[in-house]
């Protein structure tokens, strides 16, 4: 869901000819509901279903308080009936998203990330150095990555330089060098008398 926010809902596929470009046709033709397990479903199962897997402890076994095996067998098949709803789907693998890439400003890493057709941006982040971007659709098809980064200028008096620091790392404790005047600097809290 952190790649597409939209890979656990299900997506029914409708086509039709348009009586002229970018017109709604006036008949549509089914060709079916790509059918996933949600993730609301796999929570509901997977605690449930995981207790089941663990041998019973000594005390378990001396205070004969065993597994249930109805209430096993019940939740098996409730998992049985998801998992056929997605079996019988009529399409499969229905992804219909933007997808944008970008490497990563802050480590290099390629990101490659899915924006919904429903919203115009989301926060995305680079699971390797935690930088955040916004990914907007920029247009029919196209997305950008806006760092999210804030500029902060020297605190040499004699340079006005800015360095634009990544947003998670706003943080007391965070050094560089400014890249014009190479300034040590580092992030602190702070405390001043308020006339």
């Amino acid at each position: 869901l952190e790649v597409d926010p939209q890979a656990d809902q299900s997506v029914t596929v409708s086509f039709g000819v348009e009586p002229s470009y970018g017109a709604e046709p006036e008949t549509m033709t089914l060709m079916g509901t790509d059918n996933v397990l949600d993730l609301a479903t796999l929570k509901q199962h997977y605690g449930a279903l995981g207790s089941y897997l663990h041998t019973p402890t000594l005390g378990q076994l001396e205070n004969d308080k065993l597994h249930d095996v109805e209430k096993l067998r019940a939740r098996c098949e409730a998992i049985v009936q998801a998992v056929e709803v997605v079996l019988r789907s009529e399409v499969w693998g229905t992804r219909i998203t933007t997808t944008g890439m970008i490497d990563c400003l802050g480590c290099g890493l390629t990101l490659k990330r899915r924006i919904g057709n429903d919203v115009d941006s989301r926060r995305v982040e680079c699971w390797k150095c935690r930088a955040t971007y916004t990914m907007r659709l920029a247009s029919k098809g196209q997305v950008a990555f806006q760092p999210c980064c804030v500029p902060i200028p020297c605190v040499s008096p004699t340079c006005d330089a800015t360095k634009d620091v990544w947003e998670n790392d706003l943080k007391s404790g965070t050094q560089w060098d400014c890249n014009a005047c190479g300034t040590k600097q580092r992030l602190t809290l702070g405390l001043e008398v308020v006339e």
